[in-house]
């Protein structure tokens, strides 16, 4: 009953009821297969072979996986949903976890902030420990940009390996 009224005896009984229903079936209904469509989202995600984080028109860190957490272990105080993408990478220029930041930081915040809005771009983070990270950022149909990341190996030699046989 969404609404109603209730008639009672002297000793509380319930002897009538007026009232108005809603059916709230669709409604419930919608909001699974909301809940459903969002954790397929997350899982997919969660999938990625490399790291993701997706930053909101805010600039704040609207949602990441677990990879993208991994490949930052100097920042993960600073990786959560709505902390605030600057600040995440502000923090590595200041701990030196990005190489290329090193000589000028605030120039190289500058340059960073300024691709932010780009629709797509590709570039390299050199880290301190060695290694590079590739990052493909997309704009998102909404203008949220998306960026995956994934470490860059180094050139192996391009010989067979030992067990490699020909057929």
């Amino acid at each position: 009953i969404e609404r109603g009224e209730a008639t009672r005896m002297g000793d509380g009984e319930v002897v009538e009821q007026q009232g108005s229903l809603q059916d709230i079936t669709e409604r419930k209904q919608q909001e699974k297969e909301r809940q459903q469509k969002e954790e397929l989202f997350a899982a997919a995600i969660e999938n990625m072979p490399g790291g993701f984080v997706l930053i909101n028109t805010e600039g704040k860190i609207e949602r990441f996986n677990r990879k993208f957490f991994d490949l930052y272990p100097q920042q993960q105080i600073f990786i959560e949903d709505g902390m605030s993408y600057e600040r995440f990478l502000r923090s590595g220029a200041e701990q030196g976890v990005y190489r290329d930041s090193a000589d000028n930081p605030e120039a190289w915040m500058e340059q960073r902030l300024s691709n932010f809005r780009l629709e797509k771009q590709e570039f390299h983070d050199r880290m301190s420990d060695g290694r590079t990270i590739q990052i493909a950022a997309q704009a998102m149909p909404d203008g949220l940009p998306s960026y995956s990341r994934r470490v860059m190996r180094p050139n192996r030699l391009t010989r067979p390996s030992p067990n490699f046989s020909r057929l």
